[in-house]
């Protein structure tokens, strides 16, 4: 997974949002892409991160889909994919939020 994530140009995550969190199937996945990153640690906006094993930077946009999400949920979700893209070394890191999974072909 890792080496696919480094030779993309946007990574795209759709997931339900659970309680302001990825839903378990998408973070397993990014549990098992960790390849992606190494093992070892540096400082990045006065934070520790996994180092980067790729110079190249991509962009990130995560989409949560469900009918009720709460604005806490929202706040821990945007943290996430803030902290997500930091650690992944992303250029940027976007998080939209839709009601209906249907819609978010229209936004792609």
């Amino acid at each position: 997974m890792g080496e696919k994530i480094a030779s993309c140009d946007e990574l795209i995550i759709i997931s339900e949002c659970k309680y302001g969190m990825y839903s378990p199937f998408i973070k397993n996945i990014l549990d098992r892409s960790i390849g992606y990153i190494h093992p070892y640690f540096t400082i990045r906006n006065n934070e520790i991160h996994h180092k980067s094993r790729y110079k190249k930077q991509i962009n990130m946009r995560v989409y949560f889909y469900g009918d009720n999400i709460s604005h806490e949920e929202k706040e821990m979700a945007q943290e996430l994919v803030k902290g997500n893209g930091i650690n992944l070394n992303t250029k940027t890191s976007d998080t939209i939020f839709v009601k209906n999974i249907l819609t978010i072909g229209g936004t792609l």
